[in-house]
């Protein structure tokens, strides 16, 4: 595991490939950082490593995705639009808590170009709350076995 041969960059690189698009679950990382950390200090890495990939796939969807794209319909960009006009601030906001749709949403977002001070807002609520809890629970449950 990436904390164990890096420590707290280790942390960092985890949560920042769980907030990007490859599927690989952050909260194991920031379990055992609990028994390496702070909890302080691991809630600041992990949510500076889940932001900034989160922030990745909105820059990939706002600079990359759109000129790569071969065949666009206008018409389901305007229906997409319309629909995450309605609902994106709230996909944005659960999207560390929905697997493999989450993470693709956020480079919808950037493609729709939803404006970044407010895609980082939502990014860094929704992050900050799933931390949050993942390290509660996993600091009731390290001292559960007796690890902490």
């Amino acid at each position: 595991m990436l904390v164990q041969q890096y420590g707290l960059i280790g942390v960092f690189l985890n949560t920042f490939l769980s907030g990007s698009v490859v599927p690989y679950p952050s909260e194991p990382a920031i379990v055992l950082g609990l028994k390496l950390w702070d909890p302080l200090t691991v809630f600041i890495v992990s949510l500076a490593g889940t932001l900034t990939g989160a922030w990745t796939n909105w820059i990939i969807g706002r600079y990359g995705i759109r000129s790569y794209l071969v065949h666009r319909s206008p018409k389901q960009e305007a229906k997409a639009r319309k629909w995450f006009q309605k609902w994106g601030s709230v996909l944005i906001f659960f999207s560390p808590w929905i697997p493999f749709i989450g993470d693709p949403a956020l480079i919808v977002a950037g493609a729709l170009r939803v404006p970044q001070e407010r895609f980082l807002l939502l990014a860094l609520v929704g992050n900050a709350i799933k931390i949050a809890i993942t390290i509660w629970i996993g600091t009731a449950l390290l001292q559960f076995i007796g690890w902490l």
